[in-house]
């Protein structure tokens, strides 16, 4: 049920322009490694129908949505399995992407793969399509930006100036979107950023529960 709400969330939040969490990805323990193995009660690339009621409280799509991604979204999100299949993993970092990857996420009108480069020349794109069993599921979006610039920026950014609440990588947008909790941490990070790729909006701290 993990993978599916990971791959529901994968086509939702990156359609609907989310952010990368700034939290660094957890290193896997021995009882899951990581990254995740497919299942072994379903083909790879072929994730069981998503529900109404695999989603708690309030769900975030109508019966009908639901019904069109089930239909629709399978061989976009098994191509980016596939692509982070074969990438490398960081305690810290996460995923360790190429230098070209800016970012990806499902276009929610063709149902396509949305692969964002920094080059999208015939020579880059044929050896991103060496990761794919289906090329045809993917389309390349050129970015000026790559994933590894902003993830270090974003880094940069929250290690020097306080008052942020959250801050992320928008794979979309092709910006790092940073939350910051007072007015005062907002001017700061505008200012010392000026004509960088980072947008900066109003977000209070999140409460922990414990």
């Amino acid at each position: 049920m993990k993978k599916l709400l990971a791959l529901a969330v994968l086509s939702a939040a990156l359609a609907l322009t989310a952010c990368a969490a700034s939290e660094p990805k957890q290193a896997p323990d021995a009882s899951a490694p990581q990254p995740p193995a497919a299942s072994s009660s379903q083909t790879f690339g072929d994730p069981a129908p998503l529900r109404p009621e695999d989603f708690p409280e309030k769900p975030f799509y109508s019966q009908k949505e639901i019904e069109i991604m089930n239909a629709y979204q399978p061989p976009a999100l098994t191509s980016y399995d596939e692509f982070q299949e074969q990438l490398d993993w960081d305690d810290t970092r996460g995923y360790l992407y190429p230098d070209t990857f800016a970012g990806a996420w499902v276009d929610r009108e063709n149902w396509l793969l949305c692969m964002a480069l920094t080059d999208c020349s015939a020579k880059v794109t044929a050896e991103y399509d060496k990761y794919f069993s289906r090329p045809d599921a993917v389309v390349y979006v050129q970015a000026e930006h790559s994933y590894n610039d902003l993830w270090d920026l974003k880094e940069e950014i929250t290690a020097s100036c306080d008052g942020w609440s959250r801050a992320g990588v928008d794979e979309r947008n092709n910006v790092v979107s940073i939350g910051a909790a007072t007015d005062e941490a907002i001017r700061h990070i505008r200012e010392q950023y000026a004509g960088l790729p980072v947008e900066v909006y109003y977000q209070e701290y999140a409460i922990l529960l414990t």
